[in-house]
């Protein structure tokens, strides 16, 4: 058989329930329905039973050394039953589930027939030898055990012989525990070999073909069976060093025993003795030819298929990286082409945003010319109604004029915000007097103070200058002053001071307001949570203005940070680059 034949058989074979698939007794238990697992355990103890009472009956019946003539020789063989229950068990559903009844059948017979316990129990593993063998050569090489087809028939023909030879293995015990001499070892090692394998050939092997299918589909239809893999090429390396083995076990003991029964046979020296040992070497090198001839073609066999096995792999393995590289191409180039994709969406993305930006500055923009001066047209009404004595009006006056001037404060901040993100406002840093600013913007808040009963108090010595942009610094102290008057109730007060650090000039905006937790601290200057917060008097924000301040101080090298506890007020903590003079003492005062 060629190896291509091998070859294409194997593949065409290989995902075929008759490859030897073992039922795992762990898995078993736990997921095989109930009534499948109740069938196969009643199966497997009546096999079990059955091959004690045949194990026992092959003693009592005496179905050892049957005679059997053939080509000219005059052979003696064993017959051993339960070796073909147990062969059928491993072979359908795996090695453990044959070396349990094979091992307890063995050694239920030893112990009847008299052995002692201890070379009972080493007797006992004789005949699961045999069973290992056919588990380690189906599992390592994927051949079929249905027997149908040439190859698979010639791959049994050699594993049961080899199967032989090893559970053969058990006679060298039974012949020292007998105490039997050693011309009597030769017959019954042949006759335990022999009998092994002529019971595979003509018991095994058509019941293997008559039923494999059948069993294999309930099997796997029912069973949870182990996953056929690519054997490792230890295992491929063992099952061949298996079969040697066993060649060369076979080899060696019939070229020994053979020569220790012509050595007893000559102790003798008479004509009967020499006509013994004759016949006996002839019969000994008849069967060592026939059989030395069928294991050169049986070991050429299984190079071949050894070969076949190994070269399927390794262009399975040569399929699968093809595979494997084809799939990663496949991989790269959609990954390209979804980076490309993704590379247009952000451009598109940026240029939407950009596009918000731009319509923000507008829209606020336009609208804070008619709004500024609707505020100052309504502050003079307000001045009106207030010499009217109606205090219901003028309060809904003061309403009217608080909202319009958050509104105003809301475009302001949506106009800095939008100029940023355009990159449209630079800073221009220069030095700028720190007490003047704060003195400034807090001259922007006085009237709502004034009007909610809070007092703005003021310690900033006229000789700290920073290195900012004015107008940058304008809006981050509004937006400061702003969100302290918001959180502070009436008759509380809100305090500006600042002092000289490593880093430059830190200024403190002190409110004694209601605080907050550190949870509200941390999502303070987080843009995607930006809310806005009720103030102490029902005020509305835009809930912009600390980011804002933090992307304005970031421009100018500043930084910002808060500390707060609920029910003690809030510190913000506003640090700029800058020089100090501190030759003038601190100065404290408040702003009317």
């Amino acid at each position: 058989m060629t190896t291509s034949a091998i070859l294409g058989y194997r593949e065409a074979n290989e995902g075929t329930a008759a490859i030897y698939r073992p039922v795992p007794l762990r898995d078993f238990y736990r997921k095989t329905p109930p009534l499948p697992r109740a069938v196969l355990i009643a199966a497997w103890l009546a096999t079990l039973l059955l091959s004690v009472g045949l194990g026992l009956a092959s003693i009592v019946f005496k179905w050892s050394g049957l005679p059997l003539h053939f080509g000219g020789l005059d052979l003696h063989i064993t017959v051993y039953p339960p070796l073909v229950f147990c062969a059928l068990w491993t072979l359908w559903f795996g090695f453990w589930w044959g070396f349990l009844p094979a091992y307890l059948a063995t050694l239920a017979l030893a112990l009847y027939s008299g052995m002692p316990p201890g070379w009972s129990l080493l007797f006992a593993f004789a005949d699961p030898l045999a069973l290992a063998v056919f588990a380690i050569a189906y599992r390592a090489i994927p051949i079929r055990y249905d027997l149908r087809s040439l190859n698979a028939a010639m791959f049994f023909v050699m594993i049961a012989f080899v199967g032989g030879v090893f559970g053969s293995t058990g006679s060298f015990i039974w012949t020292h525990t007998n105490a039997l001499g050693e011309h009597q070892l030769l017959p019954i090692w042949q006759g335990w070999w022999l009998g092994a394998f002529l019971q595979n050939l003509l018991l095994v092997a058509p019941l293997l073909f008559l039923f494999t299918p059948a069993v294999t589909r309930w099997r796997d239809r029912h069973l949870p069976t182990t996953k056929r893999r690519p054997r490792p090429a230890r295992a491929v390396l063992l099952a061949g060093a298996t079969i040697v083995g066993g060649v060369l076990i076979y080899l060696n003991f019939t070229v020994t025993l053979a020569g220790h029964q012509v050595t007893e046979a000559l102790r003798h020296n008479d004509g009967a003795a020499w006509r013994d040992a004759a016949r006996i070497m002839a019969e000994s090198t008849s069967v060592l030819y026939g059989i030395v001839v069928i294991l050169v073609l049986f070991i050429a066999f299984f190079g071949g298929q050894l070969f076949g096995y190994w070269t399927a792999s390794l262009r399975r393995s040569a399929r699968e990286l093809s595979s494997s590289n084809a799939r990663l191409r496949r991989e790269v180039t959609q990954r390209r082409r979804t980076e490309q994709e993704l590379q247009v969406y952000a451009e598109q993305l940026e240029l939407a945003n950009s596009s918000k930006d731009r319509l923000f500055a507008v829209v606020a923009h336009d609208l804070r010319g008619p709004l500024s001066a609707a505020v100052a047209l309504l502050q003079l009404v307000q001045e009106q109604v207030q010499t009217l004595d109606d205090e219901e009006l003028a309060e809904h006056f003061d309403l009217l004029h608080g909202a319009m001037e958050q509104l105003l404060r809301l475009l302001e901040n949506l106009l800095q915000w939008s100029r940023l993100q355009q990159g449209q406002w630079r800073s221009q840093p220069r030095p700028v007097g720190l007490a003047d600013a704060a003195e400034t913007a807090a001259e922007a808040v006085a009237l709502r103070a004034a009007q909610k009963g809070v007092s703005l108090a003021m310690g900033i010595t006229p000789a700290l200058h920073v290195h900012a942009d004015g107008d940058m610094l304008q809006v981050v102290l509004r937006n400061l002053y702003s969100n302290a008057l918001k959180f502070t109730p009436p008759g509380g007060q809100v305090t500006t001071t600042a002092r000289p650090t490593v880093a430059g000039v830190e200024l403190t905006v002190r409110d004694s307001g209601v605080g907050m937790t550190q949870e509200t601290i941390d999502r303070l200057f987080d843009a995607g949570q930006i809310r806005s917060v009720p103030g102490t008097a029902g005020e509305e924000g835009s809930g912009l203005g600390l980011t804002l301040c933090k992307e304005l101080l970031a421009q100018q090298g500043g930084t910002i940070r808060i500390e707060s506890r609920p029910g003690c007020g809030t510190s913000v903590h506003v640090t700029l680059p800058g020089t100090s003079r501190t030759d003038h003492p601190h100065m404290e005062g408040a702003l009317r």
